[in-house]
């Protein structure tokens, strides 16, 4: 399924963070451009290959990957993702929680907060997505060889 994933690098010459970062999380809050309305709030971030998915540990120079919006492949849907891991229910087996919670994400410009937040420290990434133009690419026909 095709992402739109925002790369955090952490680059010990450009950082203030004074060692690693570990055990980092995020947060993302997507307001629509135009309007400042907030679409979706992301309670749990959700990391590309990290061994906890809503977690991720930084070493200098490490760089990894906040998955902002899930792409559905005939470009008709587009989702948010949130990990579910501090549900209660997903640990003492009340029902079927599952892992994930996708959010709509409507086809439109967003700005969208990203907040990490590990040990006492916290850092805000303001970023900018234009679904329309992404998901333009998604509905054409593949080409004919």
């Amino acid at each position: 399924m095709p992402a739109v994933v925002l790369p955090i690098l952490l680059d010990p010459l450009k950082s203030d963070s004074r060692s690693e970062m570990n055990h980092v999380t995020s947060h993302l809050v997507v307001t629509n451009a135009e309007t400042g309305r907030v679409i979706n709030r992301v309670g749990h971030g959700l990391w590309v290959n990290a061994s906890a998915l809503d977690y991720v540990d930084f070493a200098f120079g490490d760089t990894n990957y906040i998955v902002v919006a899930l792409l559905n492949p005939n470009g008709s849907e587009v989702n948010t993702v949130s990990t579910n891991l501090t549900d209660y229910k997903v640990y003492n087996h009340e029902g079927n929680i599952p892992f994930f919670e996708f959010l709509d994400l409507p086809i439109a410009k967003y700005r969208v907060q990203v907040v990490l937040n590990w040990w006492k420290e916290k850092r805000t990434l303001d970023v900018e997505l234009d679904l329309s133009s992404i998901t333009e690419g998604l509905k054409r026909e593949p080409a004919e060889r």
